[in-house]
C-alpha cells in the first residue's frame, strides 16, 4: 500500500468511526426518550416514583428530575 493509498483507507476508517458514534448517540436518544415516555405516563397512571425507577431501572432521583423537567413534579 502506497503512502496515497494508506491515507485514503485512514480517512475512511475515521469516516466509519464518525458515523458509528453518530449511530450510537441517536440509539441513546431514542432510548432516553422511551424511558422518559415510559416514566411520564407511569406517573400520570398513579405508580409511585419507587416502583417507576424499579421497573426502568434508573435511580428514584433521575425519575424526580425527568419528572420535575416535565412538569409534572
Amino acid at each position: 500500500m502506497d503512502a496515497t493509498q494508506k491515507r485514503d483507507y485512514d480517512q475512511y476508517l475515521e469516516s466509519l468511526r464518525a458515523s458509528d458514534s453518530a449511530i450510537e448517540t441517536a440509539k441513546y436518544e431514542v432510548r432516553l426518550e422511551k424511558t422518559t415516555q415510559v416514566i411520564v405516563n407511569s406517573y400520570k397512571k398513579g405508580l409511585s416514583i419507587e416502583l417507576i425507577a424499579e421497573i426502568v431501572s434508573v435511580s428514584e432521583e433521575e425519575v424526580r428530575k425527568i419528572l420535575q423537567e416535565k412538569e409534572l413534579l
